[in-house]
């Protein structure tokens, strides 16, 4: 599995891969795939498109405790992100 990035495409390597795609996703050209990877991997996405820019350490906006909390997980207890988190959200154009 490779992703975009503004950096070109990047080798994201999974343990499994499920396709959980509707039938209406499917009418309307679009896919949903749950893929199981591990947490250090989230490092690397580029958050440029963020769906959720007020997460990011962007000028004027500011992280909760939850988005904190996240975070802390991911630099220091990657191996129970999962167990303590519902894991992570990518929406790609391609």
């Amino acid at each position: 599995m490779t992703k975009p990035s503004s950096e070109g495409k990047v080798r994201l390597p999974y343990e499994s891969i499920r396709n959980l795609t509707s039938p209406e996703e499917k009418e309307n050209g679009t896919r949903t795939f749950f893929a199981n990877v591990s947490a250090n991997e989230i490092r690397r996405f580029d958050t440029a498109g963020n769906l959720r820019d007020y997460i990011p350490a962007h000028p004027g906006k500011k992280r909760n405790s939850v988005h904190r909390s996240i975070y802390e997980t991911v630099e220091s207890n990657a191996d129970h992100f999962i167990t303590l988190n519902s894991g992570i959200t990518l929406a790609c154009k391609e």
